[in-house]
């Protein structure tokens, strides 16, 4: 969805149908996609069935992945950060700095990072 688009708030509306409990159950059931609200979990449609009954504590560890075409190269970034210091290829100190290298190289000013110490 672009905000700036030509019919942007017609695009919001049909977002926020479309995730409300009952559509989003219809298509849960359909597909076999767990629940994005805990509302839709209690519904007789979603909870009569076993596979997503069985699925549903599953939501509690769940993350929601943005909707950005250049979200897999902020994640990567953020992973070989990550990786590195699992490895012992860096300390936490020089993977901040690292990650916070790479995304102003390759994101420059459509990223803003922050030092936490002074927010």
């Amino acid at each position: 969805m672009n905000p700036k688009g030509k019919n942007a708030e017609i695009a919001a509306d049909l977002v926020a149908l479309a995730t409300l409990p009952y559509f989003n159950n219809e298509h849960a059931v359909t597909s076999y996609h767990t629940a994005i609200s805990n509302a839709q979990t209690a519904m007789p449609k979603y909870k009569d069935n076993w596979v997503l009954s069985a699925a549903s504590p599953m939501m509690a560890h769940a993350q929601f992945v943005p909707n950005h075409t250049q979200f897999g190269s902020y994640n990567k970034v953020l992973f070989n950060g990550l990786q590195a210091v699992e490895t012992g290829k860096m300390t936490a100190a020089q993977a901040v700095d690292f990650i916070a290298d790479e995304l102003e190289l390759q994101f420059g000013g459509d990223i803003e990072i922050r030092d936490t110490a002074s927010n």
